[in-house]
């Protein structure tokens, strides 16, 4: 028999079905020209979770790490790869001011951010500049005489002198 206190009441812990189902694809009603944006956003999902996965590495050596040249080493390459994606944070932000392409950032190879500018401002001037886009407007004409406008009458000469006439 059912305890009296809870007949006909619902559980309290139950989430509807609709929070349980999978979020919609927030990109689902944009155009197609919108598709970068997508690309975009799916990059830095990857990325950050690359960066998720070294940042668990590194904790795991410093985490074995008992004697103090297992910690330099760790240190060592924690460093090493932290120079290495600010060159590379360097290079993009080089190319995207002086707006190269991406087939020209191998040619990006300074140590430095001064270098890395320095030969992005080279390439800029050597690259061929993008051409433009050019946008033709085509204008609905305006004016004029159409062809469904109604013919004019033609001239009647003997009309023309009455009002000729009738005008001195």
């Amino acid at each position: 028999m059912a305890d009296p206190g809870t007949e006909g009441q619902e559980p309290e812990n139950q989430t509807p079905a609709a929070a349980t189902e999978a979020p919609a694809d927030p990109y689902a009603g944009l155009p197609e020209e919108f598709n970068w944006l997508k690309q975009d956003r799916e990059s830095l999902r990857r990325e950050a979770a690359g960066r998720r996965v070294e940042l668990r590495e590194l904790e795991a050596k410093f985490k074995d790490a008992k004697t103090p040249e297992e910690v330099a080493a760790a240190v060592a390459e924690a460093t090493k790869r932290s120079a290495a994606l600010e060159a590379e944070i360097a290079r993009e932000r080089a190319a995207r001011k002086h707006k190269l392409d991406d087939a020209l950032l191998e040619f990006l190879t300074g140590s430095t951010e001064e270098q890395i500018e320095a030969q992005a401002a080279k390439l800029a001037a050597l690259a061929p500049a993008a051409p433009r886009e050019v946008v033709v407007a085509r204008q609905t004409p305006r004016g004029g005489v159409t062809p469904a406008d109604a013919t004019p009458p033609e001239i009647n000469g003997r009309d023309e002198w009455k009002k000729y006439r009738g005008h001195r």
